[in-house]
């Protein structure tokens, strides 16, 4: 996104949205802007720059074929956050990057308007002249005067074509009425799908309908193999060089999706393919033959079950090694793209290849799936016989009802289809049972009958269990070689760097630092002037403390207070957060613990329950600062403010501790006790402000948990991807139990030492037992001189150890 500040300067953020919504902040900010002006016309011009494969998930990756952008302009709240553009949005195809195998390709030009056409049959127009052509040309294959009624918001169609010669394409595309497409920048408003099977065996019923018109194939789909599939968004789809598809002499039906959510009547529709068809010059005896493959689940395990609480379901199926032995052949097949196909409760899918027992790759990973913008993915793999794929789909279920697979755009599908050469006669398709994700597999299909029900699947096979149990599993990627990605986002996020809020840096930071205001706080100096030079050395440790916290403490508090309220935002509890960012109160919460470690080490006869307190928060501290730092979680961060908080808000207690040591409780009898009752409502308000600061967090936390489904999730980044597979969760630093037990212990601690805070300063709000005897003497008859001397010696002496409960 690129913005303009208040001083009409630009500038640019890194943004993503897995769904239609507003575009989260990028954890890992992969671009740069390199110039942005207004034109002489208003517009804006922008240039930027950014890594071709950033290995951040909420990246797309930039490729070599087209792919779609989407881009809209609007205005910006008071907080500089974007609001809603409204109407002001454009979609299109754009190739960013063209590698050098493309150069050579031809160019497919539409044909024009007045060229040369020949109907080969009604409905089946071939534009050019094939015996002239030296390149490929356009092969329209429509259906004609198709009449939709406004009763049903699904329909599928089918017509029968007969092709008299071989042909080979190389290229293929929607069209409808006269020529329009998607690479044209057209849009058709009731297209789903466009498939072509050539049928070698037609059936009784096809055979009825070879006159070429149109009829309703919804209950009885063509039982023969698919040639082509075409989904809407997927836009003009080139086969690399040195293959082609064959669309062989006989017979081959047309079939249309139709989708018409709003029951618009429909008449007169031509939706179907152009293809663009090689001429017979052009010598393609050195191309190999290549296959649309599909991989399909049986429709009748795919059920997403209703959910409120609209909790993601992941469905997977697996294409067995048993499977792939007896049909791919020995040298396997060279995959050139594939496509993976879901209705609209889709919200991403991923294909991942075992070879071996081992995660090789993801041959398909898309994160943000959008129905109406269906795009293949052109990554160049081989698929070997004894390999398997595990194909995932995850939905978003609908609140009020189940749905289940089927042909009706509001049923489900999870379809893999792939190109592969070469072609392998008799493949048919392969087809699994979808399963839950963690739930064993079922058995897999590959060939031609694909009249099978669950029992009926002939191959099996166990050992590729979604959740790995034992060394036969198969084993994940990032754990059987080098992580590329993981050095690279290292290197941009810099974690190894040494920096300001390092432990290993801060632990001397502030053990330098402490020693140098001990040492101006010694007897000649600060002590002197507070008048606690004579006092035992305890006491003057005590008051070293004391002044130090309360320095600290006042410098501190009001910048962690300003950094929490600009995190501490609703929604936010799991998001990511840079462990590079808020280094200085990430650097305050380390010098609070450590002091309080030091603290322990420079007093003398320090109280039970103040030790255990003082352990428990720096140690609970580093925890959370471990936590932040291995897992970029924004939740610990929160914590560690919140408990840091909580320990800086003494100040009142400090006061009047330090009070009572220069002798201010004898001086002043009158006001004492009320300032000390002051100090205590501070200091009750202070700690019910930041606990219920805690509950909130807490109440955060629980909220994500039970959104996700899982009380695991104390530590888990829900909106961020990478740091799964950059520094993967210790379980000590992850688990929920370890993290609540620790909680749990902490409070209990706090809820002691502040007890103690307030019951010492109630305590202290009474006269000492020297005021009292004092005052006792000088309430009867004059004093005497002596009297009047050993008063004045006493009280110039300073405060002894009394009974008062030392803090």
């Amino acid at each position: 996104m690129v913005k303009m500040d208040g001083d009409s300067n630009f500038l640019i953020e890194d943004r993503f949205s897995m769904e239609y919504g507003l575009p989260s902040l990028d954890l890992l900010q992969n671009i740069k802007l390199l110039d942005a002006h207004h034109d002489d016309e208003g517009r804006i011009h922008v240039t930027i720059q950014r890594d071709l494969f950033t290995c951040d998930e909420e990246d797309i990756d930039v490729k070599s074929h087209q792919q779609y952008i989407i881009c809209a302009s609007g205005n910006l709240s008071e907080d500089g956050d974007m609001l809603y553009h409204g109407p002001n949005r454009a979609t299109g195809r754009v190739n960013f990057m063209i590698d050098e195998a493309s150069l050579f390709e031809q160019n497919l030009q539409p044909p024009p308007p007045n060229g040369t056409k020949t109907h080969l049959e009604e409905g089946l127009v071939l534009h050019g002249n094939l015996d002239t052509a030296v390149g490929p040309l356009p092969l329209d294959v429509q259906m004609t005067n198709v009449q939709l009624d406004s009763t049903s918001a699904t329909s599928y169609r089918c017509r029968a074509f007969n092709i008299s010669e071989p042909m080979k394409f190389t290229a293929y595309e929607g069209v409808w009425e006269e020529g329009k497409t998607e690479s044209n920048g057209d849009r058709n408003e009731f297209l789903h799908h466009t498939l072509i099977y050539h049928c070698n065996r037609p059936s009784p019923g096809i055979l009825s309908h070879s006159d070429g018109q149109p009829w309703d194939c919804m209950s009885q789909m063509p039982a023969c193999d698919i040639v082509i599939s075409y989904a809407v968004g997927t836009g003009l789809a080139e086969l690399p060089s040195g293959v082609h598809l064959p669309l062989n002499a006989g017979l081959i039906v047309l079939q249309v999706h139709y989708e018409n959510p709003f029951r618009k009547p429909v008449v007169n529709d031509s939706s179907g393919l152009r293809l663009w068809i090689e001429p017979p010059s052009v010598d393609s005896t050195n191309t190999k033959v290549a296959q649309l493959a599909t991989h399909d689940g049986l429709f009748e395990s795919l059920r997403i079950p209703a959910d409120p609480k609209q909790k993601e379901v992941t469905l997977q199926m697996l294409i067995s090694a048993e499977a792939t032995k007896e049909y791919l052949p020995e040298e396997g097949v060279q995959a050139f793209g594939s496509v993976l196909h879901m209705h609209t409760r889709g919200i991403r899918g991923k294909v991942s290849l075992i070879r071996n027992g081992t995660h090789i790759m993801d041959v398909y990973n898309h994160q943000a799936y959008d129905f109406e913008r269906q795009t293949a993915d052109f990554t160049r793999w081989t698929f070997l016989p004894g390999d398997a794929l595990i194909i995932s789909c995850t939905y978003r279920p609908l609140i009020d009802r189940d749905v289940v697979g089927g042909l009706n755009t509001d049923d489900e599908m999870c379809q893999f289809y792939v190109g592969w050469a070469p072609a392998i006669p008799n493949f048919g398709r392969a087809m699994g049972v979808y399963v839950r994700e963690g739930e064993p597999f079922k058995n897999t299909h590959m060939g031609n009958n694909i009249t099978v029900s669950p029992r009926d699947l002939p191959y099996s096979e166990y050992k590729y269990a979604p959740t790995p149990k034992n060394s036969n599993d198969f084993v994940k990627l990032s754990d059987h070689r080098m992580n590329v990605c993981k050095l690279f986002v290292g290197e941009k996020l810099a974690v190894n760097a040494i920096t300001y809020g390092d432990p290993a840096i801060y632990a001397q930071l502030v053990a330098i630092a402490a020693f140098v205001v001990v040492t101006l706080l010694s007897k000649r100096t600060l002590l002197g002037f507070l008048g606690i030079q004579n006092a035992d050395l305890r006491e003057q440790r005590n008051a070293v403390v004391y002044l130090g916290e309360l320095l600290f403490s006042t410098v501190a508090l009001p910048i962690l207070c300003w950094d929490l309220a600009s995190v501490f935002q609703e929604g936010t509890a799991q998001n990511g957060v840079d462990p590079n960012q808020h280094v200085l109160s990430r650097g305050l919460m380390m010098t609070q613990a450590m002091l309080y470690l030091l603290e322990l080490f420079y007093r003398i006869d320090i109280r039970w329950s103040l030790v255990m307190h003082h352990l428990m928060t720096s140690c609970t501290v580093m925890y959370l600062f471990v936590v932040g730092f291995t897992n970029y979680q924004l939740l610990a961060f929160k914590f560690g403010m919140a408990l840091i908080i909580l320990a800086m808000s003494e100040q009142p207690l400090y006061i009047i501790l330090l009070l009572r040591l220069t002798g201010f409780r004898e001086a002043y009898t009158r006001i004492w006790p009320r300032l000390c009752h002051i100090a205590c409502f501070i200091f009750l308000a202070s700690r019910v402000i930041v606990v219920t600061l805690i509950v909130i967090l807490l109440t955060q936390q629980a909220g994500s948990a039970e959104q996700a489904g899982s009380a695991d999730i104390a530590w888990k980044l829900l909106d961020t991807s990478f740091p799964d597979w950059y520094m993967p969760s210790n379980p000590f630093f992850s688990n929920h139990k370890v993290v609540n037990a620790m909680l749990i212990v902490l409070l209990v601690t706090i809820l002691f030492a502040n007890y103690f805070a307030v019951a010492a300063m109630l305590h202290m709000a009474r006269p000492s037992r020297r005021v009292e005897e004092n005052h006792q003497s000088l309430s009867g008859v004059e004093a005497t001189q002596d009297d009047e001397k050993s008063l004045s010696e006493t009280v110039s002496a300073g405060p002894p150890r009394n009974s008062a409960l030392d803090v």
